[in-house]
């Protein structure tokens, strides 16, 4: 079974929560909700750039990436 984003908002809306903070739920919401449901190849994905979205690498790149991955592997060899 599968939740649609419009179900989903009627969840939300019928919450104790939407009716206390029917303002904060409203923005938490409209700031989620799409890319909760976006199902874009690179949305689908963990990745660097192109491959994928994360927050843990915030604006690093694959070139970033494999930088840090030399240093950290020729540190790692001089131990």
């Amino acid at each position: 079974m599968v939740l649609t984003q419009e179900s989903m908002e009627k969840v939300i809306k019928c919450s104790q929560a939407y009716k206390k903070q029917t303002e904060a739920m409203t923005e938490l919401w409209d700031g989620v909700g799409d890319a909760m449901y976006s199902l874009t190849d690179k949305n689908k994905q963990l990745g660097l750039g192109d491959n994928g979205v994360t927050t843990y690498f915030a604006n690093c790149n694959d070139d970033d990436a494999k930088v840090v991955s030399d240093f950290l592997t020729e540190k790692v060899s001089t131990l």
